[in-house]
C-alpha cells in the first residue's frame, strides 16, 4: 500500500485514532456506471457464500480477499435503500456512534448471509445496477476502497460525537474507506474490522518504500481521515458488511453525500457497499491456498 503524510481534518474533532480490537465474535447473526471505478466488472446478482472452515492442522493465515459488491440504485423520486437496512444489524456498533453516523449522512452494519434473498428482491425492485470485484491484502496493510474521485475542491461538512457542525474546504482526490482488519482464526475465522471514511490526495511526487521486503518506488499520497467516524464492527464467519447512506445524504455537504451519493446524466444516484472477508489458509510448507 501506498505510504504518504497524514493530514487528520480538525474541524471534525478525533476520538479514537487506534483500531479497537473486539473481544471476540458477537452472537447472532463500467462504463454506465454513476461512479467511475477501477478494476470491475459487471455481474448478475448472486447470493454471498461464506468462507470455507478454517483448518484445525497447523496452518497459518496469510491473506484476506475481500469480495466488494457496489450497488448503484437512484436516489430519486425515491430512494429504495432505507428498506435494505430492515434486514441489517446496526445495533452490532455502539448506539452513541450509529446516531453520530445517522447525522453525518452514514450507515454501517453487519447481515447474515440469510437476509441475502430479501435484500437481493429490494435491489432488484429498485433497479440497482452492481460492481463486483475481488481485493486481497497482505501483511498489516488495510484494505482502501475508492468510492469517488473528485477532480475540484469541495467543502464537507460534518457532525461530531456531541453533535456539533464543523466544515471545510477540501482538495481534490479519492473519496475513500480505511477498512483495518484482525482475523480470529481460533474463532473459526471471526473477524475484526475498523470502517473508517477518508480523502486521498495525490503529492504529484514520488517515493520510496518497502512493500513485502521488497523496496520500490510509488507515488506519495497524503490522507485527510475523518477518526471521530471511525466504526469499529466483528463479523462472524456467515456475514457480510453493509456500508451506505443515510436520509441525511440527501444534504449533498455531509459526509455520506459526498461519499455515498453521485449525478450521472442528470440524475442522482446512491451507492451501498456490501463487503464479503474471505480468510485463506496457507500451509506451513508452503502449499497452495484452500
Amino acid at each position: 500500500m501506498q505510504r504518504g503524510r497524514t493530514i487528520h481534518i480538525v474541524a471534525v474533532p478525533a476520538v479514537a485514532g487506534c483500531f479497537i480490537l473486539l473481544a471476540g465474535c458477537l452472537s447472532g447473526m463500467g462504463g454506465n456506471s454513476p461512479h467511475e471505478q477501477g478494476d470491475t466488472q459487471t455481474t448478475a446478482l448472486a447470493s454471498p457464500q461464506p468462507p470455507s472452515p478454517l483448518s484445525s492442522q497447523p496452518f497459518r493465515i496469510l491473506h484476506v480477499r475481500f469480495e466488494i459488491r457496489r450497488f448503484h440504485m437512484p436516489a430519486e423520486p425515491s430512494r429504495y435503500s432505507p428498506k435494505i437496512w430492515n434486514h441489517v444489524d446496526e445495533l452490532r456498533i455502539d448506539a452513541e456512534l450509529v446516531a453520530a453516523l445517522a447525522r453525518n449522512g452514514v450507515r454501517v452494519g453487519a447481515a447474515p448471509r440469510s437476509s441475502w434473498p430479501a435484500i437481493y428482491a429490494i435491489l432488484e425492485a429498485a433497479g440497482a445496477e452492481v460492481e463486483q470485484q475481488e481485493m486481497e491484502v497482505r501483511g498489516k496493510d488495510p484494505l482502501e476502497i475508492v468510492l469517488i474521485s473528485r477532480q475540484e475542491p469541495e467543502t464537507i461538512f460534518a457532525y461530531d460525537r456531541k453533535n456539533r457542525l464543523s466544515g471545510r474546504t477540501v482538495p481534490a482526490g479519492d473519496r475513500m474507506l480505511r477498512i483495518d482488519y484482525l482475523l480470529h482464526p481460533e474463532l473459526s475465522g471471526c473477524i475484526d474490522l475498523n470502517v473508517e471514511p477518508e480523502i486521498r490526495r495525490d503529492l504529484g511526487s514520488m517515493q520510496w518504500q518497502n512493500v513485502g521486503g521488497v523496496i520500490t518506488r510509488a507515488p506519495a499520497y497524503e490522507w485527510l481521515r475523518f477518526e471521530s467516524l471511525s466504526v469499529p464492527i466483528t463479523l462472524n464467519p456467515d456475514e457480510f458488511l453493509v456500508i451506505g447512506s443515510s436520509e441525511r445524504a440527501e444534504n449533498e455537504y455531509l459526509v455520506g453525500g459526498r461519499f455515498f451519493n453521485a449525478t450521472h446524466k442528470g440524475k442522482r444516484y446512491e451507492t451501498v457497499l456490501c463487503i464479503t472477508p474471505r480468510p485463506y489458509e496457507v500451509a506451513m510448507g508452503g502449499a497452495e491456498p484452500r
